[in-house]
């Protein structure tokens, strides 16, 4: 059975020390090790290990941009630089801890307000 998580949950975990991000409606645990897995992991049976122990400062993108993403749905960002199924390629199965309770959620997106931001200023260019 499938994990299924709050966004209230994922919006707690919005930290190096404790990162989780949501792509494409599943919830992604990018925090190295931990001695705490989420229940829901521990329902689903998985334990949460990886070959790399500090994802975060790993990603070849740097830690800043998984930060950003930390406790939101990092999509709109991720799906600007990376193939969809690439997360799912990278990291194992034990990373995942479900799908999003709520896709349509009140969950705050990452980039949502630069990008707002960025069109306003546009569009004033423009209008001048």
């Amino acid at each position: 059975a499938v994990a299924v998580v709050q966004a209230e949950d994922v919006a707690e975990h919005a930290s190096k020390a404790s990162c989780w991000v949501v792509i494409h409606g599943k919830v992604w645990d990018l925090t190295g090790e931990t001695n705490n897995p989420h229940p829901a992991t521990q329902a689903a049976g998985h334990e949460l290990t990886c070959g790399s122990p500090d994802f975060v400062d790993d990603h070849p993108g740097g830690p800043s941009l998984i930060l950003k993403c930390a406790g939101k749905d990092g999509t709109s960002l991720y799906d600007e630089i990376h193939e969809p199924h690439l997360i799912e390629d990278t990291l194992p199965p034990s990373r995942c801890l479900g799908t999003l309770s709520d896709p349509s959620s009140t969950l705050q997106k990452a980039g949502a307000k630069n990008t707002q931001h960025q069109h306003q200023h546009q569009h004033q260019q423009i209008s001048k």
